[in-house]
């Protein structure tokens, strides 16, 4: 881990159930609970194990009153620990690294710094990765915009000459990619002045 001292903060609205920390950490809280046939129980404090979403971030879960509760864990830290004072909506990975939900690794921000940074990981991963995409950035939007015109993944797989399962990871990031489309379309007609 780190030699960075851990601070612990209750998280908002389960103040008597759950801690976060700024290493990104969750901790269940020490207290009495009923199991199901009536009979009380010391539930220890514990460090909980988080899940993966889908998208690979990771998830907050734990149950409040018998009640599922779960968040986005990044999302979580962001809030307890980065002040926000512009409303920024979006919490960002610094480094890249989806689950490195340390302080130090967050930022808040907007759409379009997201996806520039998404573009730089994008472009560094496809320079030093030895993970080989197969794909230039222009390339993938060209796939994402033939994508939304009606192309099924098997056409888009004839047309770029790539797997399904290249084309499915890749069709999974659209929203960033067109994102970074419409920024470039946006310098693009400022520079045209």
């Amino acid at each position: 881990m780190t030699d960075k001292l851990e601070i612990w903060l209750p998280v908002k609205g389960f103040e008597d159930y759950y801690e976060v920390s700024n290493l990104g950490r969750f901790k269940s809280l020490e207290r009495i609970t009923i199991k199901s046939n009536g009979v009380a129980q010391t539930k220890k404090e514990t460090i909980m194990k988080l899940g993966y979403y889908s998208n690979g971030y990771l998830q907050f879960s734990g149950l409040v009153n018998g009640e599922r509760v779960t968040a986005i864990a990044h999302r979580v830290v962001a809030e307890h620990f980065i002040p926000n004072p512009t409303n920024l909506p979006i919490v960002n990975h610094k480094n890249g690294i989806k689950d490195d939900n340390r302080v130090e690794n967050l930022e808040w921000c907007d759409k379009s710094y997201n996806a520039l940074h998404f573009l730089y990981d994008f472009e560094k991963i496809n320079k030093k990765s030895k993970v080989s995409i197969s794909y230039t950035l222009e390339e993938a939007i060209s796939i994402i915009e033939d994508s939304l015109k009606g192309l099924k993944n098997k056409e888009l797989c004839a047309k770029y000459k790539l797997n399904k399962h290249t084309i499915y990871n890749l069709l999974k990031k659209k929203d960033k990619l067109q994102e970074i489309r419409k920024i470039k379309v946006e310098k693009f007609n400022n520079t045209k002045h």
